[in-house]
């Protein structure tokens, strides 16, 4: 059997901080307000092992009820440089 590997990139323009956009990718709390399609989806699910080779998983609950799993792993982290 072929092991498969997957990549996620996500491009988009968003108007706030370096540092308000890591802390809304990396904070579970934050992440759940906002990873998700619209608002008759939910983020029930968000959990953050912010360390390389720690992991990141969350799950979106759809408007019937059925929720999605989707896992990754931290392979390189680099916050933000307040003085960039």
């Amino acid at each position: 059997m072929t092991k498969k590997t997957f990549a996620l990139r996500i491009d988009r323009i968003i108007k706030g901080s370096r540092e308000a956009c890591f802390r809304a990718w990396t904070t579970p709390d934050l992440l759940k307000q906002w990873l998700h399609p619209d608002d008759s989806w939910s983020t029930p699910v968000a959990e953050v092992d912010l360390r390389v080779g720690g992991s990141l998983r969350w799950g979106v609950r759809g408007p019937d009820g059925g929720t999605f799993y989707k896992v990754g792993e931290f392979l390189e982290i680099t916050p933000p440089d307040p003085s960039a």
